[in-house]
């Protein structure tokens, strides 16, 4: 096994946040403060994505949460503090989608904690005090899905730490106060939650994975 850090090949910060291995056989790479890295395994190099305000296109901010490619093999990155980018391969570009205080149909929060796509091919998107966002693609806009005490069926915390979605298709999510589900149903969707009280050894829950069972 061989251990990149800080400084080798490439590698400007040695905290990872997310990592991603896509259909091209490149491994990419966020880190807290260092930018997006993505590894080519033939040169056994990482080429460094940074955010630069002089520079348009650029990716929005230093610090990558979260990293998902779809199956459409667009990837999409989220920042903390920058939103969320969609990167154009070919260009290297990125497209930002910010929250904007006078547009209800932008993204919730800045700080994106966590990525999904679901079977229908909906891109949902996790935040840190914003709740879930479900991304309309089609039209840039994105629809809220947030705590709300007096509502059993909203989510259970607008602090978002994972997202998963299972072989059924289900959309789960893990958050600072338990586990909830997505009912979508007819009308409004609903969640239904789950925490210690229910079996959860605690109810912060970072991260999301199937078993064989």
């Amino acid at each position: 096994m061989r251990h990149f850090g800080r400084g080798d090949s490439g590698l400007t910060d040695d905290r990872v946040m997310a990592l991603l291995h896509d259909h091209l056989d490149r491994l990419w790479v966020g880190t807290m403060d260092g930018g997006l890295h993505r590894f080519d395994p033939l040169r056994r190099r990482f080429d460094l994505f940074q955010s630069d305000a002089t520079r348009p296109g650029s990716l929005s901010a230093k610090g990558v949460m979260a990293l998902l490619e779809d199956r459409r093999g667009t990837l999409w990155v989220g920042t903390f503090g920058g939103g969320l980018n969609r990167l154009d391969r070919d260009s290297g570009a990125f497209t930002v989608f910010r929250h904007e205080s006078d547009d209800p149909a932008s993204l919730s929060r800045d700080v994106v904690t966590a990525l999904a796509e679901d079977s229908t091919g909906v891109v949902w998107v996790g935040t840190e005090g914003g709740g879930l966002n479900r991304f309309d693609a089609s039209r840039g806009q994105f629809t809220h899905f947030v705590h709300d005490p007096a509502d059993s069926g909203s989510i259970a915390d607008d602090t978002i730490y994972s997202l998963y979605v299972d072989s059924g298709g289900t959309l789960w999510i893990g958050s600072r106060s338990g586990l909830s589900r997505l009912d979508p149903g007819p009308g409004k969707p609903k969640f239904r939650s789950y925490t210690s009280s229910d079996g959860l050894p605690g109810n912060v829950v970072y991260g999301i994975e199937s078993d064989n069972a």
